[in-house]
């Protein structure tokens, strides 16, 4: 079906363009990290943990924040966050 083609490409291109994943406990840990091109640091984890703790609940997080470097793309469930540091933007 086409909306799973469009699903299938959407995740093969951010998988492209993936600096660095992290997964983040619901008290801000870094549980795992993974680097692909170049290492991206930790305190990119603390700037995005500070932007959670600006929302009443972690579910108010927005799916994108953007640093001076980065741009960290998250999904939150089962009381963790996924992380994905970017460095550049795509259509």
């Amino acid at each position: 079906s086409s909306i799973f083609s469009a699903f299938y490409n959407a995740v093969f291109l951010l998988a492209f363009m993936i600096q660095s994943f992290f997964l983040i406990s619901n008290t801000g840990e870094v549980l795992i990290e993974k680097h692909w091109r170049g290492v991206t640091p930790r305190s990119v984890c603390d700037f995005f943990w500070d932007e959670v703790n600006k929302h009443e609940s972690k579910e108010e997080m927005l799916p994108i924040v953007a640093t001076s470097k980065y741009y960290l793309v998250s999904i939150y469930r089962s009381d963790i966050f996924l992380v994905a540091a970017i460095t550049r933007e795509t259509q």
